[in-house]
């Protein structure tokens, strides 16, 4: 942390009490961090040689704070603490017992906020696509031990530190191990299992990567080293969002859970939604200009690590209730190599056959398996049309866009119905390979080198089985008359 500080503070002791008065302020306050790198399962260490990158950033925080502490009962009491900063204003009260071993606290407070403010200080991190609305006071209180004490973890006390509150003297250095599974403090996790709480935050309305979210609050409680949320019902596009989550605090590293269930019910597509997070689940949708339709999500389950949020795990079905999208840069070529196949196999020129095609992209109803692992969003099967051509893409999209997804187009018999030597081609399925990113698609257009082989491997067939045909019927005339394949 890197700032400049200046205040006044003014102590007294006697008779074994200590009274302390601080009011400061704090300029241009920076809060950086180094680069976790894991040297064992379930350790992180911050390595000396990796570049500090900036957490916080606060231009001005003022601090107002009276303790008292009662060395006989080795009780802390914070009389008043005040903190204002450039997005909210905090205020507390409390007592912290046994402040030389676990620190029991019972804390209460309260902090005024503006989202506006807050959405600003959080758009560096999370982009221009979130914006929340609304002044609110969110209140909060804990209970509990503030920290585990080394006896308390499986280690003994260390030498000349006696055991948590058998002493008045300052605690010595600790020695804390960190579970890479177990997820509660018994297991020496960073957040004691007996430490409790409880909090609540509240909005008037939001704008998160293109859904509308409409007014309601979030209530948590903290045990046993979890941070559980009340289940959450609000309106989000015309449509609802409903979740019971939780946040891990003692997992390795700290993750986000969400449980089983509708996730999202009959929510309105939008262009803003496609261009931000929906590309990912059909990318056929990104960057479209325009786009109507309906949606829902069921979620089998998500695990989101705070730290990593690349390495996320989520589980579920996107259900399409009907959309219509207005193609974008990605669908728009592999629009043009579809109507290739399809000028190709009917042999019309290549802008009689585009006449046919819509200047929309229509997603039928259907639901589509869709699953996030290892930085990549995989579907399988999500078919959409454009006039009488079909589309239907599986494969996956990389978090940072990158592109493994196979297209397939299948030949429609209406195509091929009147060119016999074209048969074989009947229910054929024509794959075509895209890489490359959302933004710069590449796509293998070799499979109409393919299909026009097999074409003419079927012409040469088809104009052989006519000569044979014609040779029998002036062998043996009006015998052959009615045999398939025989030409009068």
């Amino acid at each position: 942390m890197t700032g400049a500080v200046t205040g006044t503070l003014e102590a007294t002791h006697e008779a074994g009490v200590t009274q302390v008065s601080l009011t400061s302020d704090a300029e241009n306050i920076v809060f950086a961090t180094r680069k976790a790198t894991s040297a064992y399962p379930g350790a992180t260490l911050a390595a000396a040689s990796s570049p500090w990158e900036e957490v916080w950033r606060e231009s001005n925080v003022k601090l107002t704070s009276r303790q008292r502490y009662d060395q006989q009962q080795d009780v802390l009491e914070i009389q008043e603490l005040l903190a204002t900063g450039s997005m909210m204003r905090l205020v507390a009260t409390g007592r912290i017992d046994n402040w030389s071993g676990r620190r029991l606290a019972e804390l209460s407070g309260e902090v005024d906020y503006d989202w506006a403010d807050v959405s600003a200080k959080l758009r560096p991190y999370m982009g221009s696509s979130v914006n929340i609305v609304g002044r609110d006071q969110g209140r909060f209180a804990l209970t509990g031990p503030l920290r585990e004490m080394p006896s308390q973890i499986g280690l003994a006390p260390l030498p000349g530190q006696s055991v948590a509150g058998s002493s008045r003297e300052p605690p010595g250095p600790e020695i804390r191990l960190i579970s890479g599974t177990r997820t509660t403090s018994a297991g020496g996790g960073r957040v004691p299992a007996d430490l409790a709480g409880s909090s609540r935050v509240g909005w008037e309305s939001a704008s998160l990567y293109g859904l509308l979210v409409g007014k309601g609050e979030l209530r948590a409680s903290l045990a046993d080293g979890v941070l559980q949320f009340a289940p959450l019902q609000v309106p989000l596009s015309e449509g609802q969002f409903r979740a019971v989550s939780r946040i891990e605090l003692n997992a390795a590293p700290a993750r986000l859970a969400v449980e089983r269930g509708q996730l999202l019910d009959n929510v309105r597509i939008s262009p803003e939604l496609c261009r931000t997070w929906l590309k990912y689940v059909a990318p056929l949708l990104a960057d479209t200009t325009r786009a109507e339709g309906r949606f829902s999500v069921q979620l089998d389950g998500a695990l989101v690590p705070l730290t990593d949020t690349d390495q996320s795990k989520v589980h579920g079905q996107l259900t399409i209730h009907s959309a219509q999208i207005g193609p974008g840069p990605l669908a728009q070529p592999l629009l043009a190599l579809a109507q290739q196949v399809k000028t190709v196999v009917n042999g019309r020129p290549f802008s009689e056959n585009q006449a046919s095609v819509s200047n929309w992209l229509l997603i039928p109803q259907q639901t589509v398996r869709v699953d996030v692992e290892n930085g990549r969003v995989i579907h399988q099967g999500l078919t959409m049309t454009s006039g009488d051509v079909t589309i239907r893409t599986s494969g996956s999209v990389g978090l940072d866009e990158s592109l493994a997804i196979v297209a397939e187009v299948p030949i429609r018999d209406e195509w091929v119905a009147d060119k016999k030597y074209l048969a074989s081609l009947r229910g054929t399925v024509i794959q075509i390979p895209m890489q490359g990113t959302l933004s710069k698609p590449r796509l293998d257009n070799r499979m109409l080198s393919d299909l026009s082989a097999r074409m003419v491997g079927g012409a040469a067939r088809g104009v052989v089985q006519d000569e044979v045909n014609r040779g029998l019927q002036r062998l043996f005339g009006p015998t052959l008359r009615g045999v398939e394949g025989a030409v009068p």
